[in-house]
């Protein structure tokens, strides 16, 4: 930095997650208490929603709208027809106080709506060695500060703009955790490049039993040849590799040295190498150095990534893939779910184990204080780095389920001492399977004394013993849970995935 810069004393949050909801009065588009969008995701319909509840939304205005909006905001009966609103109706809109919007007429398609529940804006602020905690203001009463949240949200915010707001603006910013000291940003995107270099390190994050799971190494290397499906950057590869990450501009922070293609299973994993090893990659596939020039160590750990693989192998490995997702479908159909074990590569699991710790370390995550009767869980909702392991593992199910899906939303979930998971379907019916995937278990225990968790199905109770790395697909809505964790923590991922030809809201963000 020059002697003349100045240091930036504010930097807006994206930990914040800024969200915009309401009360849903609906019974089947979801069974959520609320609904709720997210800022940074869903700009237009947050813009929207605070808008109808300050009153400012006329024809004019509701015609510049996507009609997909308020569509949505009718199923959720969050707008309602007024020509249906009897006597008893108007007391009850009277009685609405919390919503300054209440008496206003929303013109749309030749008819009259009105709004039937206040409208909220909730923030995730953490203080100092906390864990994430959610305020909430009501936009139809701050309308110049939800205005202002909206545009930081959108634009960003410098340090001369900062200064530019009033004191109390400055000061609410500060206390719902929109804007932050630089050096206490989370860097979420970094921390791969950071600490996830290929390594041993890598390997031994990985319990004993999925060690098994790494291939077998022969230091003599006489067969191996460079994997053809190796990319440095996306911009060439093959459409059907990009499609499988649901956020390229964040897979592209993250700064990846490499994309590869696993030929068996058709997926496609990013990978960060030290200097020499991409050196080491570079002079490999420029033809200067042969694999028998490696060292025993660089062998292992290109072999274990598959930039590395025996091309003989390639046919008894398929037919093995081939038998074992066979055997998957035969157990869906026979139990209407499956334990889809090791479903992520021994590096993908290590990588996920210490991206879980950062999280929960740096103490990323709220605790959940509005899911019924669950106890003693942090979670983080659409969490990037799980939907990437969420774009392989739907890559995979495709090649086992009649109808393919795409990923609809997860949470990153962390259950400690006492925990429980009552009994429950999930909210959002347009899910059309779950699967629960633990990441890290402390203490890793035997298969026999995993957590279990118990599902209904129409035919039986179905009792699921999983290991780290193991994945277990139900249908979300047979019931299913859990009996309390009587000792230790365990991380799980939840991946919620929807019809590959769904369109719509699932969980307030846009699937398309």
């Amino acid at each position: 930095m020059h002697a003349n810069e100045v240091r930036p004393e504010w930097a807006v949050n994206d930990l914040c997650k800024v969200i915009v909801g309401f009360r849903n009065y609906s019974t089947h588009a979801t069974r959520s208490k609320y609904v709720s969008f997210a800022v940074i995701e869903q700009p237009q319909m947050c813009r929207l929603l605070v808008r109808l509840s300050q009153g400012r939304v006329d024809a004019d205005e509701a015609a510049r709208y996507p009609a997909q909006l308020f569509e949505q905001l009718l199923e959720y009966g969050f707008l309602a027809p007024l020509d249906t609103l009897g006597w008893r109706g108007q007391c009850k809109r009277l009685g609405r106080v919390l919503d300054s919007g209440r008496w206003r007429r929303i013109p749309w398609r030749g008819r009259n709506y009105y709004v039937t529940s206040l409208v909220f804006m909730a923030f995730y602020a953490q203080g100092q060695d906390e864990y994430l905690k959610e305020s909430v203001i009501l936009p139809a009463w701050f309308p110049n500060y939800a205005d202002k949240v909206l545009q930081i949200v959108g634009q960003g915010l410098d340090d001369s703009g900062y200064r530019a707001l009033s004191g109390s603006v400055r000061r609410r910013l500060r206390k719902h955790g929109l804007v932050t000291p630089p050096e206490r940003l989370p860097n979420r995107e970094r921390f791969f490049a950071e600490h996830c270099v290929l390594s041993q390190a890598l390997v031994d994050e990985l319990p004993d039993y999925y060690r098994a799971h790494l291939p077998a190494v022969d230091d003599l290397a006489p067969h191996y040849v460079l994997n053809p499906g190796i990319h440095h950057t996306l911009d060439n590869a093959p459409a059907a590799v990009r499609r499988q990450i649901p956020n390229l501009g964040w897979a592209r922070a993250c700064a990846p040295t490499l994309w590869v293609e696993d030929p068996v299973k058709g997926i496609v994993s990013m990978y960060w190498l030290d200097d020499v090893q991409a050196r080491l990659l570079a002079e490999l596939q420029a033809g200067s150095r042969q694999v028998r020039q490696l060292d025993p160590h660089t062998l292992r750990l290109f072999v274990y990534s598959g930039i590395l693989h025996d091309p003989r192998e390639l046919p008894a490995r398929r037919d093995a893939w081939q038998q074992r997702l066979s055997a998957l479908g035969e157990r869906l159909d026979s139990d209407g779910c499956m334990t889809f074990e090791s479903v992520l590569s021994p590096i993908e699991l290590a990588i996920g184990r210490k991206y879980l710790r950062f999280m929960m370390e740096g103490k990323y995550l709220l605790l959940d204080r509005v899911n019924g009767k669950t106890q003693e869980r942090f979670w983080c909702h659409r969490d990037e780095f799980t939907f990437y392991l969420q774009g392989q593992v739907c890559a995979l199910l495709n090649q086992v389920l009649d109808r393919p899906v795409k990923p609809g939303h997860n949470a990153l979930t962390i259950y400690g001492n006492g925990a429980t998971l009552p009994r429950h379907r999930d909210d959002v019916l347009a899910f059309s399977w779950v699967m629960s995937l633990p990441i890290e278990a402390r203490p890793e225990a035997r298969k026999e004394q995993a957590w279990p968790i118990y599902v209904e199905t129409p035919t039986q109770v179905h009792k699921a013993l999983l290991q780290s790395g193991d994945g277990h697909l139900i249908d979300p809505q047979m019931p299913h849970w859990r009996e309390q964790l009587v000792e230790g923590r365990l991380g799980i991922l939840f991946l919620w995935f929807v019809p590959q030809d769904y369109r719509g809201f699932v969980n307030g963000s846009w699937v398309d």
